[in-house]
């Protein structure tokens, strides 16, 4: 699987997107997506240089650098150069 397509797969799974700033524990987060274009479902203008981080098989916090900083340590795909957009939704 290409990794444009898991990045697309991963943020199709977004039951559960919450901003930074509704108190997101960084210190659960196993995956964070960090350099690409973030484009969100709600047609907000995309997050350039953005990030994704997950906890688990949810979205824990989708926004800037500033607003959902990666922890130390955690697994990170450098999604720079791409987009990062929700995908197809299994219904």
């Amino acid at each position: 699987m290409s990794l444009r397509l898991f990045i697309l797969l991963l943020v199709s799974g977004c039951a559960a997107v919450r901003e930074a700033e509704n108190d997101v524990d960084l210190a659960d987060v196993d995956l964070a997506v960090v350099g690409g274009e973030v484009v969100t479902a709600y047609g907000a203008e995309a997050v350039t240089d953005g990030v994704v981080l997950v906890r688990g098989d949810r979205i824990a916090c989708v926004g800037s650098r500033a607003e959902c900083p990666a922890p130390e340590g955690v697994r990170v795909i450098d999604a720079a150069g791409g987009v990062v957009a929700p995908g197809l939704i299994d219904a």
